[in-house]
């Protein structure tokens, strides 16, 4: 690791290019992710470090540390590659992160931004890059206003997009309480489907944490994902080796960490759904979820999610974050979402310029027109 810049609120900033230098900072950043309570998983080192492990590919580590005194006040763990951006060459710095990541952040204490604050003006006076691209931040963190703020200056020009909403289901009463005010219609097929289900044979449900036999448990959910839609997709997480070493070693630190909740339906002995969960605090995480597509019509995956969420109001959770996007069968169970963003910030070119133009100001013009050409071919229809 080489001191690159100091002399700036008495902070320095490390630039971690070296995988070993990455791994030296394991104790000091997780004591940085304690800050985020239930949520420290996602930011915890051990996360970053099987996420590089799996999908690293061709990128670089960019990390930044933003140091004082030798306490670590901020961490950006940031990756350096060439790519394409609106079909243009460009020096790309981001996140450690991909569509399997669900949350990122800079990594800091919540009551000291400071730190953050100088990583951002660094990377403000670095020229080796053409694209900021910051995935996946929830709106509702600390930073945003920070990175808006220093997007102002005259040199870059910026934009953000809304990528998802995440859905979660707050607990905040019982689960009578809760059901009773669900829809009547949701609540008649919560029933339809477990007589749909138990019609075929013995219903079991089984919830495995700290688990001896990992091994065991990730074939059977390998021997679901041959025959769930996703495994037919090829989105399962067992679909690539990238993809597969992500989620096995995911699971073999959070099993070691007492993270890991894997819940399997059994009909005759036999699994058919499971679901692939963090626990942390008073928080379930969901992360996947897939059935065998030969009994969709009896809804497995349905009615192992009845049982989760029962479960979790019975036992006094607080939170179940169903991660991800609005998909319908989570929307079923909630309305509340977590709104996720994507920074663009690009540094002033010619180039750089056509592509933002490109992205922000010609999709939308598209998208835009093709909404009043619908609504005109609408409005004449109805002539």
């Amino acid at each position: 690791m080489k001191s690159i810049f100091a002399d700036y609120w008495n902070m320095e900033i490390i630039k971690v290019t070296k995988y070993e230098d990455f791994l030296g900072l394991e104790n000091q950043w997780n004591q940085l992710a304690q800050s985020y309570s239930d949520d420290k998983p996602f930011y915890s080192h051990q996360w970053f470090k099987v996420w590089w492990d799996s999908f690293a590919g061709k990128k670089s580590l960019h990390v930044l540390v933003a140091q004082q005194e030798e306490k670590i006040l901020a961490i950006a763990p940031l990756t350096m590659s060439k790519g394409v951006y609106m079909g243009f060459p460009m020096r790309i710095v981001e996140f450690m992160a991909n569509d399997h990541s669900h949350k990122i952040d800079f990594i800091y204490a919540y009551d000291n931004v400071a730190g953050v604050e100088r990583i951002l003006d660094y990377l403000w006076e670095q020229r080796n890059w053409d694209l900021l691209r910051l995935e996946d931040i929830l709106e509702s963190s600390a930073v945003t206003g920070l990175i808006e703020q220093k997007c102002k200056n005259p040199g870059f020009i910026w934009g953000k997009k809304a990528i998802r909403f995440s859905p979660y289901i707050p607990i905040e009463s019982d689960w009578n309480s809760f059901l009773a005010k669900r829809p009547k219609k949701f609540r008649e097929n919560m029933r339809n489907q477990k007589r749909r289900l138990s019609k075929l044979g013995d219903v079991k449900i089984e919830e495995r944490s700290t688990i001896d036999d990992l091994d065991g448990s990730l074939a059977e959910i390998e021997e679901i994902t041959r025959k769930s839609w996703q495994g037919k997709k090829g989105s399962s997480i067992f679909s690539t080796k990238k993809v597969k070493s992500f989620y096995v070693n995911l699971a073999r630190w959070a099993n070691q960490e007492r993270l890991l909740v894997l819940w399997f339906l059994k009909l005759n002995s036999k699994p058919i759904a499971y679901e692939y969960h963090l626990r942390s605090g008073q928080t379930e995480f969901g992360l996947k979820a897939e059935y065998d597509e030969c009994f969709r019509q009896s809804s497995p995956g349905g009615v192992l999610d009845q049982h989760i969420v029962e479960s979790l109001f019975e036992r006094g959770f607080s939170k179940y974050d169903l991660l991800g996007y609005m998909d319908f069968y989570k929307m079923r169970w909630t309305e509340s979402t977590s709104k996720h963003l994507r920074y663009y910030i690009l540094r002033k070119s010619i180039f750089t310029g056509i592509a933002f133009w490109l992205d922000f100001k010609l999709r939308y013009y598209l998208k835009r027109f093709k909404i009043l050409r619908g609504l005109k071919k609408f409005l004449g229809g109805l002539k």
